[in-house]
């Protein structure tokens, strides 16, 4: 009876969203940031089938209109400010205690998606952040907890659409003194003993364990590391090296002070978005790291008691103690797409990706912008109340 009450209210909205989907749609605003380096004024973006199939530039005073035949509906923003959808590389939203194991360290097998729920009411809270798709990642309490999920979150996403990468950590969250590993130095002796034992075995002989780590091998599967400290950070690029994964650290708060040795590795490093109170060192990291040629994510979406968004809060913060806005930008949106090797989906607003768009009033790290509305995979997903919803405009154009 209950899950029947759930599929009658939801049944509407998957029914409204597939239409959406596949209806054109020309999208109008005053200026869109294409990538990070790229900024094009007066775009339309011709949606259709869940696509940015074009984009196209109107005239200065205005009287050109792109697209106004090809769609059969028109969404004008008049001046407001597009971005891509950001990506949250590491997100941990999942009933309390489902993104990590008890009893075991090493659960390589364990995938996120399965703690997932398309019903959480905190998704709503994410569109309205601008977060239009996330990796729902094990937390850091295992060695190795499992197999990210990257999807877009809501109803209208019943399972994950691909593995995103295997979540490691050495930090001191995985340490147990009733189970192995009880310490950093016994953690990379744990991994180095299953890495070795994979290499000196044939894959028919492979237990369960070893088949679910041998892919990371020789940067087969994307690993994503959690270190905090330098001993921490130092271990975990040792083992990158070593064993020659494809890898990212997250974390990274003693980075600073391994400056020279992550600049040497070259591997993307995800910083947790971190609130205003955060101390000098590490609102000034995001702008060494770039500077340093390191790329840079945030992650970690969540609210602060005033309600603000932490990855714009980040942003904002990075900006202002020397990181360029483009990179910036890029944190949220084309650095967490490379590093997920989903660039040519997800990220950026050119012909061929996913139609995942924000409509700002202003630049996103603006502290005065607001977000007007979310449109993800080409459905209006979420629109703002008040006065700046009236800039919208919905008319049917000729098909």
């Amino acid at each position: 009876m209950k899950a029947g009450a759930v599929a009658f209210l939801v049944l509407p909205f998957l029914l409204t969203s597939l239409l959406d989907a596949q209806r054109s749609l020309a999208l109008r605003v005053g200026r869109a940031w294409l990538g990070p380096d790229q900024k094009l004024e007066r775009p339309v973006f011709l949606i259709d089938g869940g696509k940015i199939v074009d984009v196209a530039q109107r005239g200065k005073d205005g009287s050109s209109s792109p697209f106004a035949s090809q769609a059969e509906r028109v969404l004008d923003f008049g001046e407001a400010v597009a971005t891509a959808g950001f990506l949250d590389l590491q997100n941990l939203t999942a009933p309390p205690g489902e993104l990590h194991e008890r009893v075991e360290s090493l659960t390589p097998r364990l995938r996120a998606e399965d703690a997932y729920d398309p019903f959480l009411p905190s998704w709503k809270e994410l569109w309205r952040r601008g977060v239009t798709s996330i990796c729902l990642s094990p937390d850091d309490q295992n060695l190795a907890g499992g197999l990210a999920a990257f999807l877009k979150p809501g109803p209208t996403e019943w399972k994950a659409r691909e593995e995103a990468f295997l979540k490691m950590s050495l930090t001191r969250s995985m340490l147990n003194r009733e189970r192995r590993p009880t310490s950093l130095l016994g953690a990379v002796d744990y991994l180095r003993e299953v890495f070795e034992g994979i290499g000196r075995t044939e894959p028919p002989a492979w237990d369960p364990l070893q088949r679910a780590m041998a892919p990371c091998l020789e940067g087969g599967r994307t690993v994503g590391i959690a270190a905090s400290t330098r001993a921490e950070i130092r271990a975990a690029l040792n083992l990158v090296k070593e064993f020659r994964l494809r890898a990212f650290l997250i974390g990274v708060e003693e980075g600073a002070d391994e400056m020279e040795a992550l600049r040497a590795a070259g591997i993307p490093v995800v910083l947790r978005a971190f609130a205003p109170s955060a101390p000098k060192r590490a609102l000034e990291l995001p702008a060494r790291l770039a500077k340093a040629g390191i790329p840079v994510a945030f992650c970690g979406e969540s609210t602060d008691r005033y309600g603000l968004s932490r990855l714009r809060t980040s942003m904002y913060f990075a900006i202002r103690n020397g990181l360029p806005p483009s990179k910036a930008l890029a944190a949220v949106t084309s650095v967490p797409a490379e590093i997920l090797k989903l660039k040519d989906r997800v990220g950026g607003l050119f012909k061929g990706r996913d139609a995942d768009v924000c409509i700002w009033s202003r630049a996103p790290w603006d502290p005065r912008a607001r977000l007007l509305a979310v449109l993800r995979d080409g459905t209006l997903l979420w629109k703002a109340p008040g006065k700046d919803a009236t800039k919208v405009s919905t008319r049917t154009g000729a098909r």
